[in-house]
């Protein structure tokens, strides 16, 4: 069974990283290798957000995440995860 966000739920802390990534210009697969997850990973993320936020596309949806507050731009620059 798939589970649909609704519109205007707010962001988790994963997707909010993996849009300050796109904010940043980092592809999907650059992202999956910056963060150590797979690329579906990232892609089910930004889907997320998409569809939580109501946007058309990934860019929209850093739009609309910083439009709400809860994307701050000014410090979406992330430094890589240490290693575990």
């Amino acid at each position: 069974m798939t589970v649909h966000a609704r519109p205007g739920a707010p962001l988790t802390a994963a997707e909010i990283e993996a849009l300050a990534l796109a904010a940043d210009g980092y592809t999907s697969e650059q992202t999956a290798r910056r963060l150590g997850i797979s690329r579906k990973a990232v892609l089910d993320r930004t889907s997320a957000s998409r569809r939580k936020l109501g946007a058309r596309s990934t860019t929209h949806a850093v739009v609309l995440a910083y439009r709400t507050g809860q994307l701050n731009l000014d410090t979406a620059t992330h430094q890589p995860r240490s290693a575990a």
